[in-house]
């Protein structure tokens, strides 16, 4: 038992990890571990997926309470919930990245419609290079120590090109021509100039190619922050700065477990020392032999420090693999030992003894480059049973091998991903807005994907006016020549409004019951009438609100109680005729709803309101920089009378006096939004025609509960998906195993599901997911996939096919010289044999055909990888030629 202080646990494919996690999370809840206190990291979605399901199976509801996710998850839970970012930022993927860049300056491309898919190599080497030097230079701004840089170097490098983008060294020669000092305050105030002094013209070459790189990642970085936007790497930077310097603020975990810690980059690592409470137990679990993601900071060195900080006493291995037979154990273990220099003792030993059948393990020779992707084809077509993959070292190998399939079924899991398609992006979108009508960045893509605005940069660049005006494009739906700040305005100056708030035994719309009503009647600014009722209830009033005890439970037993459909129907009848004003409105008139669902019926009379105004939702308009929109600390911000005190009769004077803030901050703004929506109106007309009714339908069932048991994300997903074809969006065959995907392996179906319910549980997680996560599952009606070795990692298949086992490849040729990244394509290739279930074959070819830009051919002798060399020495390999022998 693993119970005290720090234990790094290695062990190589098909081991057992996942399971002895789970056992793990189970024996220490049965030990009296609050699941509050455990903390479950991994690398990749798909992983923290398979962990959940294995504990959930294990400890059942006990687990719902335990995080268990990947870094960058955390990280976003992490910066939202105690707002070091504001509550209206995006978070922005590679795509979006690209296109922002990409529109602010020419470093990377002179084509501002190009896509990242469509680049080439050297391109996509400036664009990492821009986004990794403005990282670097954030964590400069921040203090960070040198330990975790994630990257203060950056390389390319082909046949033709060794270039430096920027390291230490082109640092301290910028400074020395600026004539500064060589400090890092130096090259942040350059950076900060970087656009007058890339102006220069007596620069050297080397000088001015980094100051334009400097300016390019300086136009990222304002761009982001003038418009809330933050990516993957700068959640961690955050996260990692808020736990350094306020570390006794935030909560500290003392049970904590980490798989695939080879995978992590040494910020990610420092994240999880923030992390860890004194007395604690952690457990980092890996396998050095698949570390093969250095290209995002991952570095092998990592695993050293967990060795040093365990000690050679907590260092621990699985010694058994329940995977892999015996012959293709041999085979990797072979590989592990001669070619990435593992111990033999540290080798797993197989369980499963069986003997390997003729054909089951070969070696072939295709002619030449050209010809190799037909004789995968016709290698993956002689295998009769299971799943095989042809695993390649890059997207273009696997874009050739998918043409040469056809129309043979197969998924292929390389290049642009499924979940970065212009059908799923839409339909993400799609639900995302209507769950959060001021998610700019989600409009821009809507506007794009329906073809309303040419370019997602000028999609984009039209939001951000209408984030500064105040508006939402729902407006441009909901309204005619008006706005939700309009009517607020309208509706603040002519009716009798009724600011209301409730007090409930819990957060569950559907099923709590409503405690205390408070509200108060104003007609032109004057309190006319108040109502402040405490209703009887028979469920269980919670004792916390958080950390704080609950000032409910002392009013509850201080008061008299009204019987419930009384109380209700009195406060129906105070707001009759009103509009109503709350702050998160929304939630308190759908308790509402369904409180007086349960007391009248279906002769519901929850809709004698005149119209409802929610200012949560004004704040974020009117306020869009703001990092916290709860109610305590808007008050606290515009230093409002009242105070939230989690009593619904207090909080409505604070919700009145932050309406009354509002109300005045709108009516300065009103010229301009009345401007705005005329200017713009004839823009936004095909974004009503094409898309009203998908919205308006999708806004009106978002609270209604299903009547099946079948999810409602899941059916708005395919209602939404045909709604799209229909208007003209290309069809996607992959969209039926998403909406599988998701049925099956993402959404638990429980009583009272809701569109909203879902939403709010799953919609940052269907922005995380990669294609890959689709091919871990049974959904897959293929049985040939087509992946590129990274993208496969995690995955297993009864057959392999590794393409491309050439000298170049494995080793990369830029790798021939530099012995730590020689090392990582030997592991790439082992994490490629070790794919395989039941058969293995490796495909080389005896000539490499190449043709250059101009179209010119070249032939070039091709060997075998050097790694390859003990596999066919000591090994049952037939080996078969094209133009010889039979490969089908």
């Amino acid at each position: 038992m693993l119970d005290q202080g720090f234990h790094l646990v290695l062990a190589s494919a098909g081991c057992g990890k996942t399971h002895i996690l789970a056992e793990r999370v189970n024996s220490a809840i049965d030990n009296g571990v609050t699941p509050d206190d455990m903390l479950c990291l991994t690398f990749t979605n798909r992983a923290a997926r398979g962990m959940k399901d294995r504990v959930a199976a294990i400890v059942g509801d006990a687990s719902k309470d335990l995080f268990i996710g990947n870094v960058h998850r955390f990280c976003s839970k992490f910066v939202f919930e105690n707002n070091i970012v504001s509550q209206t930022s995006s978070i922005i993927d590679e795509d979006e990245i690209f296109s922002i860049v990409n529109s602010l300056t020419s470093y990377i491309s002179d084509n501002k419609d190009i896509d990242l898919s469509d680049v080439d190599f050297e391109a996509r080497a400036r664009f990492k290079a821009l986004v990794q030097i403005q990282h670097l230079m954030c964590q400069y701004r921040l203090g960070h120590p040198k330990e975790v840089i994630i990257n203060n170097t950056s390389d390319y490098i082909n046949k033709e090109h060794n270039k430096r983008f920027f390291s230490p060294n082109l640092f301290a020669l910028i400074c020395k021509d600026f004539g500064k000092n060589v400090s890092i305050d130096s090259l942040l105030e350059i950076y900060d100039q970087s656009e007058n002094f890339s102006q220069i013209k007596d620069l050297n070459i080397q000088v001015r190619e980094l100051m334009l790189l400097l300016s390019a990642a300086r136009k990222y970085e304002r761009y982001k922050e003038e418009n809330n936007l933050v990516d993957f790497d700068d959640l961690l930077i955050l996260t990692y700065s808020a736990l350094r310097l306020n570390s006794k603020q935030y909560k500290k975990y003392s049970w904590i477990q980490v798989d695939e810690i080879q995978d992590l980059n040494v910020l990610q690592l420092s994240i999880i020392d923030l992390l860890t409470a004194p007395d604690n137990v952690t457990i980092y679990l890996g396998d050095e032999q698949q570390a093969i993601f250095s290209f995002i900071g991952a570095r092998l060195s990592v695993l050293d420090k967990i060795k040093n900080k365990c000690g050679n006493g907590n260092i621990h291995r699985l010694e058994k693999c329940y995977r892999s037979p015996k012959y293709l154990l041999d085979i990797f273990n072979g590989y592990a030992q001669n070619e990435l220099g593992t111990d033999p003792l540290f080798l797993p030993v197989p369980v499963n003894d069986s003997i390997p059948e003729y054909g089951d393990l070969k070696m072939i020779y295709a002619r030449t480059s050209e010809t190799a992707p037909a004789c995968a084809v016709k290698t993956t077509l002689s295998y009769k049973d299971g799943k095989t993959a042809i695993l390649v070292s890059s997207n273009n190998e696997a874009d050739k091998i998918s043409g040469f399939l056809g129309d043979i079924p197969h998924f292929k899991i390389s290049g642009e991903d499924f979940f970065s398609s212009e059908q799923v992006k839409l339909i993400f979108s799609h639900l995302t807005v209507i769950y959060d009508d001021i998610n700019y960045l989600a409009w821009a893509r809507i506007l794009y994907h329906l073809n309303v605005i040419k370019s997602f940069s000028i999609s984009r660049n039209l939001l951000m006016k209408m984030k500064q005006a105040a508006l939402s494009p729902s407006d441009f739906i909901l309204y005619e020549d008006s706005s939700y700040v309009l009517e607020f305005i309208k509706t603040w100056e002519t009716q009798d409004i009724v600011v209301f708030d409730t007090e409930t035994t819990g957060l569950d719309v559907y099923n709590d019951d409503i405690v205390q009503i408070a509200a108060n009647k104003y007609r032109k600014g004057e309190l006319i009438e108040s109502l402040n009722i405490i209703l009887e209830t028979e469920k269980e009033i919670p004792e916390k609100l958080g950390q704080l005890n609950n000032p409910l439970i002392e009013e509850y037993n201080r008061r008299e109680h009204c019987v419930r459909a009384v109380g209700l129907r009195e406060f129906l009848n105070f707001a009759h005729g009103c509009s109503i004003f709350g702050h998160n409105v929304e939630y308190d008139l759908n308790i509402l709803y369904y409180n007086c669902i349960r007391e009248f019926g279906d002769k519901n009379p929850c809709f004698k309101f005149k119209n409802s105004y929610d200012t949560l939702k004004l704040s974020k308009l009117l306020f869009p920089k703001l990092h916290n929109y709860k109610l305590g600390a808007l008050i606290d911000h515009f230093n409002l009378d009242g105070e939230n005190s989690h009593l619904a009769d207090a909080d409505i004077v604070a919700t009145y006096n932050l309406a009354l803030l509002l109300y005045e901050d709108a009516k300065n703004k009103e010229d301009n939004v009345r401007n705005i929506l005329r200017n713009y109106k004839t823009v936004f007309d095909p974004l009503k025609q094409k898309y009203k009714e998908l919205y308006i339908s999708a806004i009106d069932s978002l609270h209604s509960v299903s009547d099946s048991t079948y999810s409602p994300l899941v059916k708005e997903i395919s209602r939404s998906y045909k709604y799209f074809q229909n208007i003209g969006m290309q069809a996607n065959s992959k969209m039926k195993y998403l909406k599988s995907f998701l049925a099956n392996q993402v959404v638990e179906i429980s009583s009272n599901d809701s569109l909203h319910k879902e939403l709010s549980q799953y919609l940052v997680d269907l922005n995380t997911f990669k294609e890959a996560d689709l091919c871990d599952n049974e959904i897959i009606e293929e049985q040939i996939f087509v992946a590129t070795v990274h993208k496969a990692k995690g995955l297993e298949f009864d057959n392999v096919i590794v393409y491309g086992c050439v000298d170049g490849t494995y080793p990369f040729f830029a790798s021939q010289y530099d012995p730590e990244s020689r090392l990582e394509d030997a592991r790439k290739l082992y994490v490629a044999i070790s794919r395989a279930k039941k058969r293995l074959c490796l495909l080389a070819y005896d000539e490499k055909i190449v043709k250059n830009k101009k179209g010119q051919t070249y032939r070039f002798p091709a060997t075998p990888s050097p790694f390859i060399d003990h596999i066919m020495n000591t090994n049952n390999f037939i080996t078969l030629r094209e133009g010889v022998d039979d490969l089908s």
